[in-house]
């Protein structure tokens, strides 16, 4: 699951296609090409990609995809680990604060789309049978990144209910053992099936009193040392999105605060912390405001920068704090990049 960057009045995407010495703007949406990966030395030629693409074949699975993107059409396109285009949805998808309502699992087998844009009602098709399983009343928190599962919270009255894990395999349902306290959102899924949940306050901001690592199945929780993020954060800095590392207990923080007319969030840093011992490992300071995270590749962080009418993505390295470009795409889109074990905007 990737994080879109979309923050009253600032938009930040990217993508990850093209390049590696080779253009492949011109390919035919359905063709396999070969796309510029974060591990690859860039093409400076900048990457136009297609407005539309095959629809998400119905018989098989689509497998692993790198980034999903909403075209100049406004149809959403999933750019597979092939380099495969293909459509979510043939018609324009309807924005919302939410997001738009569709997710694939991180192994492309399974679409979860919001039956309405104002009910917690999903249905989840497996791609590869057609099988849809039905979860309503209910919020959508993520998947597992081996996608054999995925985790709801039941829509209550009154105080937040416990998590219920939807199994993938069997259609069984497992209600977890751990019992959340309001105002805990949760941040995101680790590669181990645990989750993150963070104290918010009445904005729904990170308080930045506790960070907790929980096994959802044991009801047991570890909190993640504090004192050197919080001295890490400069004073009015804010969280306004959280990556998790697929590969190391990484968490990517993106900071920002309020522009003076309140009208918008000024990007200040990202600062990548360790999960385990709670030490800061990089602070990087943002000079430039059309610029953010879309996402992560192993441990490192994904950045998109907005120069004229092209954008420039960057591998920024969780041990060393610099930074790397390796794609450059013409124009402007909404993107997330998929290469993540979780992450959602805070």
């Amino acid at each position: 699951m990737g994080a879109r960057v979309r923050r009253m009045g600032i938009v930040l995407s990217g993508l990850l296609l093209g390049g590696c010495g080779d253009v492949v703007a011109h390919r035919p949406p359905h063709e396999t090409g070969v796309f510029c990966r974060p591990d690859r030395v860039a093409s400076v030629e900048p990457i136009v990609l297609p407005a539309t693409a095959p629809e998400l074949p119905s018989d098989r699975a689509v497998g692993p995809g790198l980034f999903e993107y909403h075209s100049d059409a406004g149809i959403k396109i999933m750019v597979t680990e092939r380099g495969e285009f293909y459509s979510i949805g043939v018609t324009p998808q309807p924005r919302h604060p939410t997001g738009d309502g569709i997710e694939i699992s991180p192994d492309g087998r399974w679409l979860l789309r919001r039956e309405s844009p104002h009910l917690f009602s999903y249905s989840i098709r497996d791609l590869a049978s057609s099988e849809v399983l039905a979860v309503s009343d209910a919020y959508f928190h993520g998947w597992s990144p081996d996608s054999k599962w995925a985790l709801f919270q039941p829509v209550l009255d009154e105080g937040p209910s416990r998590y219920v894990m939807l199994s993938l395999i069997d259609g069984s349902r497992v209600q977890s053992r751990y019992q959340p306290v309001e105002g805990e959102p949760v941040v995101a899924v680790l590669p181990d099936g645990r989750v993150i949940t963070t104290e918010a306050n009445a904005a729904g901001r990170m308080a930045w009193k506790q960070v907790k690592i929980v096994n959802l199945y044991e009801a047991t929780v570890s909190a993640m040392p504090l004192t050197e993020l919080v001295a890490a954060i400069k004073p009015g800095e804010r969280s306004e999105a959280f990556f998790v590392s697929g590969d190391k207990p990484i968490m990517w923080l993106w900071l920002g605060q309020q522009s003076p007319d309140a009208l918008s969030i000024i990007p200040t840093a990202m600062i990548a912390v360790d999960l385990g011992t709670g030490r800061v490992l990089v602070r990087h300071d943002i000079t430039a405001q059309r610029e953010g995270p879309i996402g992560v590749w192993a441990e490192d962080l994904i950045t998109v920068k907005q120069t004229g009418t092209t954008m420039r993505l960057s591998v920024l390295d969780a041990e060393t704090g610099r930074k790397r470009p390796f794609c450059y795409l013409s124009g402007q889109y909404d993107v997330d990049f998929r290469r993540d074990a979780g992450s959602v905007q805070g």
